[in-house]
């Protein structure tokens, strides 16, 4: 033994001696409670503070930064202090590791200064972040020790193994996740290459245990497994990508003790293939669930729906957890073998290879090959002048000429950029409502656009990644179809139908949102796809192809309903035609005007927006139950050439006002509401009282200090059409925005020398709503109207219809 130990310490590697006593380890055990307690209440305030800042409704400050120092010094401050009490050889380097990637924590801090849905750029400062702090641990903390040499081990083997246990571990991340663009996964793998070599350098304390004797090896496994899993634990806090880091944390806690029984060999020592192996098992474990899913896409207002994002998350966690298990106990049995001098490297190779081809085989069969990036949308700086256009009398020849000049303006302006795309062999998708391109996009290409003098501005343009199977289509839990409903009777929609016999006949409505179920009852009589014969011009849905009306969410079908449904609608025989704008809950730029060129100018399926559009077969009225906020990619100008253009062009669009009420006034903040051109729906309930949901004005995110919403509409337990023939009561200015739209659909119909004449509508709306005297926000100051709260009052269909009449 005396030979052994002399041998060993002329290499470098200094065996240990298990502390007498236990002091270190009670300080361990104890800041072990620490380092869980804290990261729980750190964990647990990050996915708050990130579903808050993305669902937008009550304004928080961008305090991530700061909770990210503050977990650093609470963890960097104790480990310091406890280094330097403690004694035993042991334990005292535990403790320094575990300091060393508090500090980690700390340099990481920056990464929470950008927006939420910036991984890219959050991903590039932690991985400078990385850089920085294993050069300062290089300068600052590495002492330098030799690590043993391979005498003994079979580092083939085990390197094959490990490989293809790491392997193993994405099994549930490659069936039910998808990859974003090549950069997304490129910066995923550099910053889980970071990490496993933190892991292997910094949380592997050089020395290990006593020797050979197995129970000490045991132990030595046992302890430094532990310190691994602790720094594991801090790493996937800190390194926290916008709501991951409960992915991260809950899938990599059983390869801390992996990684210890790869990098422990069979004397009891550090091995370079040892570390090697360690290493690898813990750079596959961060890499699957960093390349697989888009941390943006993790906010319960995107993927809380069944069958979403979110659920998916959850089951391959807790599955990734449960192999990484299983991979520890088989790690821990295979190290006896794999790690023998003398054993094949065949057994591990084939490992290697039939863990690997069964990974590539389960993704290329079950998951979703290829790359599914965000991409770009990029504004031009001509946009259409119509000022010739707005004096065309006739409303349809006014709306013909506005599509011929916007489409003209965009083809001539755009010539020069598509041509400068087309060369380098790079697909885009032109517009002309806005005069805007959508393409897939790097940081390099967007500064390249950026750099155009024919470019405006460029925003993002999320993209949801694709879902292991298709969500199931949303039920109602009615299935009785409901007697006249409160809403209806409180705007007098009902008595307009009993003493004006004005139904909306005549009157297309353009409905973009979620979709619409075109079999249901309440609906499928005047879908005008039934009426013609073919979904050509009257149906078009951007996000998956349907070639017939259909709806997942039920959002669509609820709106919907409530403007035209038979029973439940305010203008039950208005025609309908339909746009999926929002299938999943999380739009963009692009699918939102998608819709919009296609209320203007319908196109046959598989159609030309630019050569096929027909304007003769384009919607009147528009609702518009949705809102584009800034983690959509909106900005305050992004809609604003649309609807001066369907203003011009003699279409009523309305949109509800956003349900962000709880965050006081000034919170109808994205477009379309907060536009003069559009008309902003605000939400009461059955006793005449403003919804605490409901948005309140004035607009301020454009500086303009505009009165919003321009009305009210009942919008709180509002009874509707829901997929499946079924009916679902449901809260929000999504559902008081179609009751205007309804009441237009009935101002036009009564008085046909209306349509189009979009200012004596809004005035006929404005004069004869009833004034509103329910409850007042505290943050209102002044109620006449317009105001704040509910603009001219709460719309009145029968005053308004009978206003029309006598107008005729």
């Amino acid at each position: 033994m005396e030979e052994s130990l002399k041998n060993e310490q002329s290499i470098g590697i200094t065996p240990t001696t298990e502390s007498k006593g236990c002091s270190g380890l009670a300080v361990i055990i104890v800041l072990s409670i620490w380092v869980l307690f804290l990261t729980f209440i750190v964990q647990l305030t990050n996915f708050t503070i990130f579903q808050i800042i993305f669902e937008g409704s009550i304004k928080v400050p961008n305090i991530r930064w700061i909770i990210e120092l503050t977990y650093g010094l609470l963890l960097f401050i104790p480990f310091l202090i406890a280094e330097k009490v403690v004694r035993e050889p042991v334990a005292q380097k535990r403790l320094q590791a575990l300091r060393n990637i508090s500090i980690l924590a700390i340099l990481l801090t920056p990464s929470r200064l950008s927006s939420i849905t910036d991984w890219q750029l959050t991903a590039s400062i932690q991985l400078a972040g990385v850089c920085v702090f294993l050069v300062l641990w290089l300068v600052f903390f590495h002492k330098h020790q030799k690590t043993k040499p391979d005498e003994k081990t079979n580092g083939l083997n085990l390197l094959a193994i490990s490989a293809g246990a790491g392997a193993i571990v994405g099994i549930p991340w490659v069936l039910w996740g998808a990859q974003g663009s090549p950069l997304d996964s490129i910066l995923a793998l550099l910053l889980s290459t970071g990490l496993g070599i933190i892991t292997i350098s910094v949380l592997l304390p050089e020395i290990t245990s006593i020797g050979s004797d197995q129970t000490s090896i045991k132990q030595s496994i046992g302890g430094a497994g532990w310190i691994i899993t602790l720094g594991l634990i801090i790493l996937t806090t800190a390194i926290d990508q916008n709501n991951n880091g409960w992915i991260l944390l809950f899938s990599l806690l059983p390869l801390g003790f992996a990684a210890a029984s790869l990098a422990i060999d069979m004397d009891g020592y550090l091995s370079m293939s040892g570390r090697l192996a360690a290493g690898t098992v813990v750079l596959l474990g961060f890499a699957w669930p960093m390349m697989m899913i888009d941390p943006d896409e993790l906010s319960a207002v995107v993927s809380g729906e069944a069958g979403e994002l979110l659920g998916y998350a959850v089951e391959a966690t807790a599955i990734g957890f449960g192999l990484a298990l299983l991979l520890f106990i088989f790690l821990l049995i295979s190290r006896k073998f794999a790690g023998r001098k003398e054993i094949s490297p065949i057994p591990g190779a084939v490992f290697f290879v039939a863990a690997w081809t069964l990974v590539l085989v389960l993704y290329g069969t079950f998951g979703h090959p290829g790359f599914y990036g965000e991409k770009i949308f990029v504004i031009m700086k001509s946009q259409a002048d119509l000022t010739t256009e707005k004096n065309i009398p006739d409303a349809l020849a006014r709306r013909k000429a506005v599509y011929s000049a916007l489409v003209q303006n965009a083809v001539e302006s755009q010539k020069d950029i598509r041509a400068w795309l087309d060369s380098k062999g790079i697909a885009y998708q032109p517009y002309y409502l806005v005069n805007a391109i959508e393409l897939d996009g790097n940081p390099i290409l967007r500064q390249e656009l950026a750099a155009r003098s024919d470019v405006d501005r460029i925003l993002d343009s999320p993209v949801l990644r694709p879902l292991q199977s298709p969500a199931p289509v949303a039920k109602g839990e009615i299935s009785q179809e409901p007697s006249l409903p409160w809403n209806i009777q409180m705007i007098g929609a009902d008595r307009v139908h009993k003493d004006f016999k004005v139904y909306g006949e005549g009157i297309i409505i353009g409905q973009s949102d979620s979709g619409a179920d075109g079999q249901h009852s309440q609906l499928s009589a005047n879908y005008r796809g039934n009426l013609d014969g073919t979904d050509n011009f009257n149906w078009f849905d951007p996000w998956f192809g349907s070639k017939k009306p259909v709806d997942i969410g039920g959002h669509g079908t609820h709106t919907l309903g409530s403007i035209v449904g038979e029973t439940v609608g305010v203008a039950p025989k208005a025609e309908w035609i339909g746009c999926v704008n929002l299938a999943r809950n999380l739009g963009n730029p692009a699918h939102y005007l998608d819709c919009m060129q296609f209320m203007l100018a319908p196109f046959p399926q598989n159609g030309d927006p630019f050569k096929d559009g027909k304007p003769e077969k384009g919607a009147n009225v528009l609702n518009n139950s949705w809102g584009c906020p800034v983690v959509e990619g909106c900005d305050p100008k992004t809609y604003l050439p649309a609807v001066s253009a369907l203003k011009t062009a003699g279409i009523f669009v309305v949109a509800s006002a956003g349900n962000s009420g709880m965050g006081g006034c000034s919170t109808v903040q994205d477009p379309l509401a907060i536009y003069e051109d559009v008309y902003s729906v605000g939400a009461v309930d059955r006793n005449g009282n403003i919804a605490s949901f409901s948005s309140l004005g004035p607009v301020e995110v454009d500086g303009s200090g505009r009165i919003k919403p321009d009305i009210a509409a009942p919008g709180v337990d509002v009874i509707s059409s829901y997929p499946g023939s079924t009916y679902k009561t449901a809260s929000g200015t999504s559902m008081a925005g179609p009751h205007v739209a309804g009441v237009v659909a009935l101002l036009w119909s009564a008085n046909p020398k209306l349509i189009g004449d979009i200012e004596k509508t809004r005035e006929i709306l404005n004069e004869t709503a009833d004034p509103y005297n329910g409850v007042v926000p505290e943050c209102v100051t002044r109620m006449d109207a317009p105001n704040s709260v509910a603009g001219y009052g709460i719309v009145n269909a029968y005053k308004a219809v009978e206003k029309a009449l006598e107008d005729r």
